[in-house]
């Protein structure tokens, strides 16, 4: 996985101001966003073999995938890779839970770790990032609806197969176990 992730202990702000660790997130929750709320269709959970994963961690506490977009100027619709924030430091996060993603009704942006972040399928122009071609795209959301546990709301995928194109860009999951 390249990007959109976060550590499965990262909180996530719902609707009530509330905060909960987004691997107990479930379908049909309703998470914060800077327009209201926003319903969780979705929780995908990525697995290694490995148990570890390579990941940023911010002062703020977010621990996220190197290339999380993330919102740093509302006014001018900012956004940094989180590997790109002062303070990022580079980690090798072990876990057994995996690292973990939502696909949102609306909206697609979210507080974790109080940074405010977007999550897979987002869409979203950002004025100084290139979003991913994949993961920033409906595509992946065509994808994942292709998943047999499309339907529960949580989705695993373990060691994850992608399709690349010529310049080494996932382009789809080839994997829907």
């Amino acid at each position: 996985m390249d990007s959109h992730y976060f550590a499965p202990t990262s909180l996530v702000k719902m609707h009530n101001g509330i905060m909960k660790k987004i691997i107990d997130i479930q379908k049909n929750d309703l998470v914060q966003t800077p327009v209201g709320y926003g319903k969780v269709l979705a929780k995908v959970i990525y697995k290694s073999s490995f148990n570890c994963e390579e990941m940023i961690k911010l002062p703020s506490g977010l621990i996220s995938s190197p290339l999380q977009p993330i919102l740093i100027n509302d006014l001018k619709n900012t956004w940094e890779y989180a590997l790109n924030l002062k303070g990022a430091e580079k980690i090798l996060y072990e876990t057994n839970e995996g690292v973990v993603s939502l696909v949102l009704d609306i909206s697609h942006i979210i507080y974790v770790d109080k940074m405010k972040v977007c999550t897979l399928g987002h869409n979203m122009k950002m004025n100084n990032i290139h979003p991913d071609p994949y993961f920033g795209s409906t595509k992946v959301i065509l994808d994942l609806l292709k998943h047999k546990s499309w339907s529960t709301g949580t989705i695993i995928y373990k060691d994850i197969d992608y399709n690349l194109d010529r310049f080494g860009n996932c382009i789809s999951i080839k994997s829907y176990f």
